[in-house]
């Protein structure tokens, strides 16, 4: 017999068993808004502020996190009353849309309260079970997302946690559990892999909830920013990585629907095909970047014993080598594309606090010195390399579209360049590039306030040592 559901999280009304039931059987399931606080969109926004906000969501934020189909979203609005996690959803993209312009400070503000105000209270509306659907899960993710940007530090830790959950109480991360036992009992020679046999319509659907679902994994990767914070998620997940850019063509044919993209572990230590979609490879190197945040702090914790040391450089090495073997695959990548940069310079920056932990680890080694200089060599090549990414986004004024936790490369690239100036006083090249991430810093701070505290980090480190320069930071 099955083990029951405990009952401290089963749907122990009635009331709450119809809600999910009506989710579970029907596509155009709704709680009336009154149900809700009254919060009268059309109201209080314009049509023509609402389309604006709404064409700054898709040209920002958009760019590096598809996670909302335009065509389909545009089409749920003629229905919009009556939902309101269509409307939760709508707030969500509108705070996005409004922090692209000082002009919306107040409307920004005020999007913001409203997305938070209509998440808490559909959590308290009865078991919550009538919440249950893809577009609240996306606005959890889009406000964690603005939480993240706004250093709201606890908010945002809540706000992943939530929709982490949420994406698992709805199944996403068995999706694809289907094709994935059928590609095992294929590999076995047990049965043969059945013909792909969907809709356009259905696709789009499927692909935005793997994109869904992948974003509340790179969220809950990057929110540990190396905080030592436990991760909800694991690699052994039943869901595809996202396919190919196709989710927001309109007229989408059977044939054009390309072949799932594979697994998470397809791309862990293989081969990495270069024409993986991007979005699937910040995936992948999310998953790596999770991999080297666990190495550091499990490195924190050990002795320097032979035993454990060859653990220490059996990960180090099985790290690197994925990153090297990433890096080979995606160098021809667009250098245009938000998230191709993002990919090239999260890669480098694993790459510098790899090496750096693999200089402190080798202290008491007898060739210490010798792996000394090859990990500086190596956290200097990866600095060299982000700075020249980020100066490549900041010509190209991708600021609004680049993603937030690139910042944490800056800081990375910078404190490589901080050590180096401080061994090597007055090495012009190493000030030269700091210059470079301050200013791009500073340019990019009004798109992501993030970048302030990476700036403050910075002043501290410079502050006190025999190089400090006011003029460095001058902002």
């Amino acid at each position: 017999m099955p083990p029951q559901e405990p009952a401290d999280f089963a749907l122990n009304s009635a009331e709450d068993q119809r809600d999910a039931n009506s989710i579970t059987n029907s596509d155009s399931a709704s709680t009336p808004l009154s149900s809700l606080q009254e919060i009268d969109s059309i109201n209080v926004l314009s049509q023509g502020l609402i389309e604006k906000l709404q064409e700054n969501y898709f040209d920002s934020l958009h760019c590096y996190l598809p996670i909302v189909n335009k065509n389909r979203y545009l089409q749920k609005l003629d229905v919009i009353q009556g939902k309101p996690e269509l409307i939760c959803l709508s707030y969500a993209l509108w705070t996005h849309g409004a922090m692209c312009s000082n002009r919306y400070v107040n409307e920004e503000e005020m999007c913001y309260q409203n997305t938070r105000s209509l998440l808490e209270q559909a959590e308290m509306k009865g078991g919550g079970a009538r919440f249950l659907t893809i577009e609240a899960l996306q606005a959890c993710l889009l406000i964690a997302v603005y939480e993240i940007k706004h250093m709201y530090t606890s908010r945002a830790w809540i706000s992943v946690g939530r929709a982490v959950r949420l994406a698992q109480m709805m199944k996403l991360h068995l999706l694809d559990r289907d094709q994935h036992l059928a590609n095992s009992a294929r590999l076995c020679g047990t049965d043969s892999l059945p013909s792909q046999n969907i809709s356009a319509a259905d696709w789009l659907e499927k692909e935005e909830k793997r994109r869904v679902f992948w974003a509340a994994y790179i969220l809950d990767r990057f929110i540990n920013n190396g905080q030592d914070w436990p991760m909800m998620l694991d690699d052994n997940q039943f869901v595809d990585l996202p396919s190919a850019d196709l989710l927001d063509v309109t007229n989408i044919h059977i044939p054009m629907i390309p072949l799932l993209a594979g697994s998470l572990h397809d791309y862990l230590g293989t081969p990495f095909p270069p024409q993986i979609a991007l979005f699937a490879q910040v995936a992948v190197v999310a998953a790596l970047w999770g991999h080297c945040m666990q190495h550091l702090s499990t490195s924190r914790k050990l002795d320097f014993e032979m035993p454990l040391a060859t653990e220490f450089w059996a990960r180090h090495s099985m790290i690197e080598k994925t990153v090297l073997q990433i890096s080979a695959a995606t160098r021809t990548a667009r250098s245009d594309d938000p998230n191709a940069i993002f990919v090239a310079m999260i890669l480098h920056a694993i790459t510098i606090y790899l090496h750096h932990s693999a200089a402190a680890y080798s202290i008491q080694s007898t060739l210490a010195n010798q792996m000394n200089l090859n990990s500086e060599s190596c956290c200097d090549t990866a600095a060299m390399e982000i700075v020249e990414s980020a100066r490549v986004f900041s010509v190209l004024d991708l600021y609004s579209i680049m993603n937030p936790f690139a910042a944490r490369c800056l800081y990375a690239a910078a404190q490589v360049l901080v050590r180096r100036m401080k061994s090597l006083r007055g090495d012009a090249r190493s000030l030269d590039s700091l210059r470079s991430v301050l200013g791009i810093m500073d340019a990019w701070k009004g798109d992501n306030p993030l970048v302030e505290l990476y700036i403050k980090r910075i002043s501290l480190d410079l502050q006190g040592s025999e190089i400090w320069d006011p003029t460095l930071i001058p902002y």
